[in-house]
């Protein structure tokens, strides 16, 4: 086993500094997302949001978490048509995190990140349409939102797509347009989709086909 040339007094010494160095970049961040919030940026407030969102371990040990605060800055943001916070947002209210849980609440701001072309946000609308998650199940309706996150390269919800197409869920049965889509989610990396056509591609087929 290796042990530090330079001893243990010397790390003694560093770390503090290190500490040091790291505390003040996350105040000037703070700092430059305050300013920059207040200036009506709304990317700077969906950053300062989550140096206060506790799901975040970034600067635990220097910021005090603070979910209402960080709630309070993703309305801010999306209601500036930032997607990312309108999603963030969204997470909260789907898992009950720092606020009661609230499905149909989730669901609008999902909406509202999707329309922004926030695709994580398209593909979590489409999961609970698919699950039945707080809304009717509507299988028609996860395909449709399936689609605009593969649309916007989520490989996860190609896979999902092309599984729909492939089992007749929500579209027309179609063996080979799923496969197709399958296809796109394997090169845009989802390993389940590559594993799914290791295991249905017909013999005159290959992997090295899609790419």
């Amino acid at each position: 086993m290796k042990t530090c040339p330079f001893g243990v007094g010397y790390l003694s010494l560093v770390l503090p500094l290190f500490a040091d160095s790291y505390r003040t970049q996350v105040e000037s961040k703070k700092t430059m997302f305050e300013s920059d919030c207040k200036k009506g940026k709304p990317k700077a407030c969906t950053d300062l949001g989550r140096l206060y969102d506790t799901r975040y371990s970034y600067a635990t040990s220097i910021l005090k978490k603070d979910m209402n605060k960080a709630k309070e800055l993703y309305i801010k943001s999306c209601n500036m048509d930032e997607g990312m916070a309108c999603y963030y947002l969204a997470t909260m209210y789907d898992f009950g995190e720092g606020v009661q849980e609230n499905k149909s609440k989730a669901l609008k701001y999902y909406k509202k990140g999707c329309k922004l072309n926030e695709n994580d946000s398209c593909h979590r609308i489409a999961r609970m349409y698919y699950g039945g998650i707080g809304v009717k199940r509507n299988f028609k309706n996860a395909a449709h939102y399936y689609g605009k996150a593969c649309n916007r390269r989520k490989a996860i919800a190609c896979y999902d797509l092309g599984m729909m197409y492939i089992d007749g869920r929500g579209v027309n049965k179609d063996k080979a347009r799923g496969e197709k889509i399958l296809c796109i989610a394997c090169t845009k990396g989802a390993v389940v989709a590559c594993n799914k056509l290791n295991i249905d591609w017909t013999k005159n087929k290959s992997i090295s086909e899609c790419k």
